[in-house]
């Protein structure tokens, strides 16, 4: 291979190589919310969660106080046999009535949507749950998807209570993922963070590109 090739592949790897693929569990505990937050068998309304470079809260601005608008909480691990909330053996979040969800990168790095875990909110409400997801572009408008939960949930020890969805891949250059549905659990949300390229690589590339069209030429 030509080293101008070798250096061309080589720049081109720098800038693929900063996409990342995070998952957000919603499994640690945060010093913004109540110290039983994830915590075995509780349950807490809570203003909003971050992880990896993410943020995860209901609509509109985040109240300095609770309740927190009763839009969304987040639920630990079951540990007890009779209770009504899914179950997988973590922690996840909740979306509570006349509640709503979005998720944003904190550094408004545009990002695809790849998978989430759907499950019905409670025992209580065990029919299937049909959730719009929303995406906002990043290049201006939005793309919407359809999920319908199975409608099976048992709580207690059980751990097959949520289920994979997968969003289409229209679902890429995202600003903001959200969701005005109601009652239902979510867990896992799989992104790709698609960062901008360096600068600097984009700069070099069309001179890289003039110097093996002149090696072409003089060869």
């Amino acid at each position: 291979m030509k080293p101008t090739t070798t250096i061309i592949i080589a720049m081109l790897g720098l800038v693929q190589a900063a996409t990342a693929t995070i998952v957000l569990r919603y499994d640690e505990p945060r010093p913004y919310l109540s110290s039983i937050a994830t915590q075995p068998g509780t349950s807490v309304l809570i203003p909003y969660y971050d992880e990896q470079g993410f943020r995860t809260k209901a609509f509109g601005s985040i109240p300095s106080q609770p309740p927190y608008n009763s839009a969304i909480g987040i639920n630990g691990p079951n540990n007890s046999a009779d209770s009504m909330r899914p179950n997988n053996d973590t922690a996840h979040m909740a979306v509570l009535m006349n509640g709503s969800v979005e998720i944003f990168h904190l550094e408004d790095l545009p990002f695809r949507a790849i998978t989430i875990d759907l499950a019905e909110y409670s025992t209580f409400f065990s029919e299937p749950r049909t959730i719009v997801f929303e995406g906002v572009r990043e290049s201006g408008g939005s793309v919407f998807t359809t999920f319908i939960t199975d409608g099976i949930i048992e709580g207690g020890f059980s751990t097959d209570d949520f289920e994979t969805f997968y969003f289409p891949p229209e679902f890429t250059n995202l600003t903001m993922l959200r969701s005005s549905s109601t009652l239902y659990a979510f867990d896992n949300v799989t992104l790709t963070i698609i960062p901008e390229p360096a600068p600097l690589v984009l700069l070099a590339l069309p001179a890289l590109g003039w110097c093996c069209l002149r090696r072409r030429r003089t060869a």
